[in-house]
């Protein structure tokens, strides 16, 4: 950690054993369009089962232990989570982001802001024009202060996961916070190919995989757009390889199974299929807030007491 007086380190962080009420608070960066409603999602699951306050709401936090999971820089002085609201904290802190391939991100952006929420029509040109506006956005949108390394971004941070790792992610972060795998459980929040609405409204335009884009798109993305991203794909890169490590210790990798079938069975049994009247998400189903942790009620049902037989398993209906 570069700021013992913001964060303390792994080690010495009193994030306390799953049966007990969590005494930290959980500053979530949220970095748009990297699976962040989603991960905000599992961070407000987390706050509302271990006695962590702001589970359902967009403030930032008012009552310790809490929780911060929305949109915001750490650099801006007059908006949260900015450097002196999180110095006036007195508990310890875990600090958590999740990046995703900068040029998919960037185009995703895109697709979501100005196809889905804009008048733009997704041709290659403004696609290019897009990717060439996306100058290392992520790795402004995470750093602690101007001029940081990216090591030193990294170091900030108790885990900064990737969104093509993702569950790797979300089984680490319950192991740093000591948490049962149910905890880390989640319904995505936007699918732009499941034909839904987002939370204001819009239809979520559909769009392909970067590798199926426009050959001058991709060619872009592959050669100019990666020299002058050079901080996010280093950021990115160190995630995935964090992921990989991961991966190779047994008892994780362990842990990654139960949680994969975990997951696919949430998926069967509580994501939120095509509907006739597109709506968004959160007028279907319960959420945490806005599209954040929807149909965590099925979640629970699936897994919570009387519901599994101990192994992370959960029982037949």
């Amino acid at each position: 950690m570069i700021a013992a007086s913001l964060a303390v380190s792994l080690s010495a962080t009193p994030f306390a054993p799953f049966e007990e009420c969590l005494r930290t608070n959980i500053v979530y960066i949220k970095v748009p369009k990297s699976a962040s409603s989603t991960t905000g999602g599992v961070m407000r699951r987390i706050a509302a089962k271990h006695g962590l306050s702001g589970y359902n709401t967009s403030k930032w936090i008012q009552k310790e232990p809490g929780v911060w999971a929305n949109h915001g820089t750490l650099v801006d002085p007059k908006k949260a989570p900015n450097e002196g609201l999180l110095r006036k904290l007195k508990l310890p802190s875990f600090h958590v982001t999740v990046l995703r391939e900068p040029a998919v991100r960037c185009l995703s952006a895109f697709y979501h802001f100005k196809v889905s929420r804009g008048d733009k029509t997704p041709s290659a040109e403004n696609k290019i024009a897009a990717l060439s506006k996306c100058r290392d956005a992520q790795y402004h949108y995470i750093k602690l202060r101007q001029n940081m390394s990216t090591d030193a971004v990294l170091d900030y941070y108790h885990h900064v996961g990737a969104v093509e790792r993702y569950n790797e992610a979300m089984v680490a972060i319950a192991t740093m916070l000591r948490l049962p795998l149910t905890d880390v459980l989640y319904v995505a929040s936007k699918n732009s190919s499941e034909n839904r609405r987002d939370p204001r409204g819009y239809l979520m335009a559909t769009h392909t995989q970067l590798a199926d884009e426009e050959p001058e798109v991709v060619a872009f993305a592959n050669g100019p757009f990666r020299k002058f991203n050079t901080l996010d794909y280093a950021l990115w890169e160190a995630a995935v390889a964090q992921a990989d490590r991961s991966a190779q210790d047994v008892a994780f990798a362990g842990r990654l199974r139960q949680y994969t079938e975990m997951q696919d069975l949430v998926y069967d049994r509580c994501a939120i299929r095509v509907n006739s009247e597109n709506k968004s998400i959160s007028s279907l189903v319960k959420c945490y807030w806005n599209d954040n942790g929807c149909n965590y009620d099925c979640i629970d049902r699936l897994f919570d007491s009387g519901g599994h037989d101990g192994t992370g398993r959960p029982e037949e209906p």
